[in-house]
């Protein structure tokens, strides 16, 4: 995966440069593999603000000329396994000390 500098914040391009790096990769791949960068990057503290800025970067992503319905099908699985984790993390320790 290519490393990405200030100016690539933005969930659009990181998108595109990966599709654009690697004729081979496929959209699904791609859109969630943005989605690790946007969470590795967020300064979010809460959980919904996570799921607001993982939402904001899925719309990003649906605005480029890239197959909508993979990207769509990867994001959602993303969200959804990212939302399991973090409920999962809550039940076991809420303080998230360990």
């Amino acid at each position: 995966m290519p490393s990405f500098d200030e100016t690539d914040i933005s969930a659009q391009a990181i998108f595109t440069k990966l599709l654009t790096s690697d004729n081979e990769k496929s959209t699904g791949l791609a859109a969630i593999e943005t989605l690790m960068e946007v969470l590795k990057t967020s300064d979010a503290n809460t959980l919904s603000e996570l799921t607001h800025k993982l939402d904001a970067a899925v719309n990003a992503m649906l605005k480029t000329d890239y197959s909508s319905a993979s990207l769509q099908s990867a994001s959602e699985l993303f969200l959804r396994f990212i939302s399991l984790i973090s409920k999962e993390a809550l039940l076991v320790d809420p303080d998230f000390k360990h």
